[in-house]
């Protein structure tokens, strides 16, 4: 006999029962106060009524977002933000942070992780090329700047240290966004050391904002399977009667049974395109390359034909050849004076302490100080 399908609201991603919680925590641990202070201060109290709206949150996750209740048509969320403006802003940035679709929408595509990390980047004020502008700086701007570093260099190293060490949770989205980007163009060294920043961070994270071990945990767990393992574990249910399974206390030992569960699970191993560049400060140089894209990209097909020319040419036992050689060095000094840079400092690294905060083992030694 088929069972009977559950009625009620949609099962909430153990994901984002763990973005609320964490929103709670962060929360309650800036104001000091109870679940029924925490309703007092922020909730339209009926005299006599406990609402224990932040009890159900801390209890099951209940999404802050979505409560409606006491007079109000406003969530819970939203009366934070009203009451206290500015107040908890980290916690409601926290709750914001596309780390919570990377958690929960399993089948993201690439380019959408690209999207993500170009959006946290951009929201700094950061710079990260893109693979066609890098061909375009290193032509001119030289292969010394360090935006267009290839490998886990000391620029790379910086941007992972930097990324690391401050352990907000946007540093956690960009990191996990950059993994799986570079997983997806075989850049296993790269992953490798951005998993590496990526542990640190959620670990530092969960220190600096006093997360329970629970919560911590969990946040954790799932970073390693959805991110880092793209393995999903969706909640279970009980199968229990619907009636039995909607009384508060069933449901909240049934999520608290799946997440102890789901934490202590045994880690599933790493599986074994984009350009993966580092990340840096905007420089007046960076901006010129990005404002001037189309025009230096149509003049860099003939500054390289005639660096080829000269190349091939210059040793040339024809004087002819030698001569058009050296026609072709000529044009090429003239294309890259028309095209001149302005003058300046190359971009600088993420800034990283002297000595660093936080040393990530294994990865080459950062450039400091943001150089």
């Amino acid at each position: 006999m088929a069972s009977k399908r559950r009625r009620g609201r949609p099962k909430l991603d153990i994901a984002l029962r763990t973005r609320n919680w964490v929103w709670y925590w962060m929360l309650k641990t800036k104001s000091g106060l109870s679940d029924d202070e925490l309703d007092h201060t922020f909730l339209k109290i009926v005299e006599g009524v406990r609402p224990r709206l932040f009890f159900r949150i801390r209890a099951v996750g209940s999404s802050p977002d979505e409560m409606l209740r006491c007079g109000s048509r406003k969530t819970v969320y939203q009366l934070v933000d009203r009451k206290a403006p500015g107040r908890y802003r980290h916690a409601q940035e926290c709750f914001r942070s596309p780390l919570w679709r990377i958690l929960t929408e399993r089948d993201l595509a690439i380019g959408e992780f690209t999207k993500i990390a170009a959006g946290l980047i951009e929201k700094r004020g950061w710079y990260r090329a893109t693979k066609e502008l890098a061909q375009l700086g290193r032509t001119f701007l030289g292969h010394h700047e360090p935006a267009f570093e290839t490998n886990v260099g000391p620029t790379y190293s910086a941007m992972l240290h930097h990324l690391a060490a401050s352990a907000d949770i946007d540093s956690i989205a960009l990191l996990s966004a950059l993994f799986r980007e570079a997983h997806a163009a075989f850049d296993l060294e790269k992953a490798n050391a951005i998993q590496i920043a990526l542990k640190a961070a959620t670990a530092v994270f969960r220190q600096k904002n006093e997360i329970p071990e629970d919560v911590g945990a969990l946040l954790q767990r799932l970073i390693y399977d959805r991110v880092l393992g793209n393995f999903w574990i969706e909640e279970e249910t009980s199968g229990q009667a619907s009636a039995a399974a909607q009384k508060p206390t069933t449901r909240i030992k049934e999520i608290r049974s799946f997440t102890r569960r789901y934490t202590s699970g045994q880690l599933e191993p790493l599986d074994s395109k984009p350009a993966c560049l580092p990340v840096v400060e905007r420089s007046d140089r960076l901006d010129w390359l990005e404002d001037n894209r189309g025009a230096l990209t149509a003049t860099a097909s003939d500054l390289n034909s005639m660096i080829s020319v000269h190349w091939q040419l210059e040793d040339s036992p024809s004087k002819a050849s030698r001569e058009k050689a050296s026609r072709a060095q000529l044009f090429a000094k003239k294309i890259r004076k028309r095209c001149q840079p302005p003058k300046g400092d190359d971009s600088r690294c993420l800034p990283v302490s002297d000595p660093p905060i936080l040393i990530l083992e294994s990865l080459p030694t950062p450039r400091l100080g943001g150089r």
